[in-house]
């Protein structure tokens, strides 16, 4: 049986946005504060948190229902799910027959 993903069945907080945005954005200030540690500019990391942050919910508040990997591909004009539909389309039939 196909299952869909956790994360795609997770319900929204504020602005779109779920539970494991905000530990990505924590995890992009923490990586980023130590990388930028050694040069003094550590402060940048809350700049750098909240970015991301920002430009993750306009592809949130659109693609809801969508994951993050398939919306960055749509934005750069790749096709990541050519064929996929017949894919799927195929397991069922053969998990039914």
């Amino acid at each position: 049986m196909l299952h869909g993903a956790r994360t795609l069945n997770q319900p929204a907080s504020i602005f779109g946005l779920n539970a494991y945005d905000l530990i990505g954005s924590i995890g992009v200030m923490i990586v980023s504060a130590e990388t930028l540690r050694p040069v003094g500019l550590d402060f940048l990391s809350v700049v750098l948190g909240s970015l991301s942050l920002v430009a993750i919910i306009p592809i949130r508040l659109k693609y809801r229902r969508r994951i993050i990997r398939d919306s960055v591909f749509y934005f750069l004009g790749g096709n990541i799910a050519k064929g996929r539909r017949s894919h799927v389309a195929n397991a069922i039939q053969r998990k039914t027959a």
